[in-house]
Order: structure tokens, then sequence, then C-alpha cells
């Protein structure tokens, strides 16, 4: 852990355990002597046993419904599903997902839908899964970036190829 996330993690512990003794982030800021962005990072990347600190509650739902009710991939819940479940969109669904993982939750996917892994197999074919979807995004990107060449830029010139 670094300094600052350390001295962050020592000054919540010992100034605002509840929610009546929570702190400003302009407070924040001047006892760890940094910039908004900073503290933003330090306070996204903060942790207590590997789980992040800080977590929506809508994320926190989620995680704790796939541990609960969808163990193992044999038990995984469709994006409709849980779309109606928990009562958001499509793009949200995709938005919590995400923000788990990047928190380090290992949510597991594919074609039936999202569970939490019962093994490391089950992590390694999601990660796969996670793959091929970025190489065909990465394959359209190519594709388009070849057809600017065929459109005029405002201005008269051509797009960069």
């Amino acid at each position: 852990m670094k300094a600052k996330e350390k001295q962050l993690l020592e000054y919540l512990k010992k100034h605002c355990l509840g929610q009546e003794n929570a702190v400003s982030g302009k407070r924040l800021k001047k006892i760890l002597r940094v910039h908004e962005a900073e503290l933003r990072k330090l306070v996204h990347n903060l942790r207590v046993d590997g789980a992040p600190i800080f977590m929506k509650a809508k994320e926190k739902q989620l995680l704790e419904y796939l541990k609960k009710h969808c163990p193992g991939r044999e038990n995984a819940i469709s994006g409709k599903q849980m779309k109606k479940r928990f009562r958001i969109h499509e793009a949200e669904l995709r938005k919590l997902v995400h923000n788990l993982r990047v928190d380090g939750a290992p949510i597991c996917s594919d074609r039936t839908g999202y569970f939490y892994p019962a093994n490391a197999w089950e992590v390694i074919a999601t990660i796969g899964h996670l793959r091929r979807m970025r190489d065909g995004v990465e394959k359209a990107i190519r594709s388009l970036e070849r057809a600017t060449g065929a459109f005029r830029l405002p201005g008269g010139g051509e797009a960069d190829r």
C-alpha cells in the first residue's frame, strides 16, 4: 500500500466511522495535500482485505446476488433477468459489471449470462471470452480507420491514413 493510501485509510478509520462522521473531499484534499484527481484515484484504489471500501450500492447488491444465487456457470443468470431483477438498463448493467471487474471482483459471463465463478477455469474462460470481444472491436476500429481515407475533412483536406 502506498504512503498516501495508508494515510487516507488511517484517517478514515480514526475519524470517519459511521455516516454521521463523514468528511468532505475538500477536507481530505487539505489533510492529504493532494489535488482532486489524485484524491479520486486514492479513494478508488483504497481496499480493505482486497475489496474496495467505496462501492456503489447497486454494485454491492449485484456482487452479493451473484455470490449467493449464481455460483458457477450452471447457475448463470441472463442479462435480461438481471436487468429485470435490479431494475436497470442494459448499459447500466454492463457498467456495473465492468466496475466490479476493474475493482477485482471475478464476475464471469458467457452466452448463458453472468455468474460468480466456482473455479479458476470459469475465470479463464471468461478472460478468453473478453479477449475475443476485444479482438472483434479492434478489428472494427482498424476497418473504420481505413475507411476514413474515403472522406474529406472540413476545410478540404484528406483524412490521414
